[in-house]
Parts: structure tokens; sequence; C-alpha cells
């Protein structure tokens, strides 16, 4: 990975790390919200993945819930981003990571292989 690119991912991850665990959320929203990643390309996703997982292992402490997904999954899905698209950074190595909702619906299976 290019180090601007993983330099902007790492910052980008801080920022929202800074930004909970320093209490201004807590000033404009009542827990921390989800956060969701949309790439451009598996490749991207991966990387960003990636970076998370290495930030979260680096602080510790409460994870941050982080959802990836690309576009081309959203426009593939006949449910869009309400569809199982959505993986978490927490196994960046998985070649198919576990994809799931990022919103409960209890019309659909929890987590699909993708």
């Amino acid at each position: 990975m290019a180090p601007k690119r993983r330099g902007s991912y790492t910052a980008k991850l801080a920022a929202y790390f800074r930004y909970r665990d320093a209490g201004m959320a807590a000033r404009d929203y009542s827990g921390f919200p989800t956060l969701l990643v949309v790439t451009t390309s598996a490749a991207a996703e991966a990387r960003f993945a990636y970076q998370a997982y290495l930030m979260q292992e680096r602080r510790g402490g409460t994870p941050l819930l982080i959802f990836l997904t690309t576009i081309g999954r959203i426009e593939g899905c006949p449910d869009g981003v309400l569809g199982p698209i959505w993986r978490s950074p927490a196994e960046p190595w998985a070649h198919e990571p576990a994809r799931s909702c990022w919103l409960p619906r209890p019309d659909r299976p929890a987590l699909t292989r993708a």
C-alpha cells in the first residue's frame, strides 16, 4: 500500500478515536455512531480494514464499530446499503470475510458469506 494512502487511513481512524475518547461524541450522540465506509474497490476495502484492525490492536479498549463495503456491492445488492454487504475489520486477512447487514433485520440471517 502506498504510504500516503495508509497515512490518510490512519489519520482518519485516529481522528474518530480522539472524537470518541475525548468525550466530544457524547455531546453530539447518545453512544458513538456506527462508521460506514464505502470504498471504490475490494482492494481499497481490504486496505482500510487492515489499517482499522492495526489501529485497534495498538489502542486496545473498546473498538470503534466499523462496517466496510464497496460501491460495486451496493449496486449489486437488491437491498442496496440495507443488504448483507458489510464487513467488519476484525479479520482483515480473510479472503472471503463474513458479511452482514449493518442494521439488524429480523427477516434476514445476521451473517452470510460473500
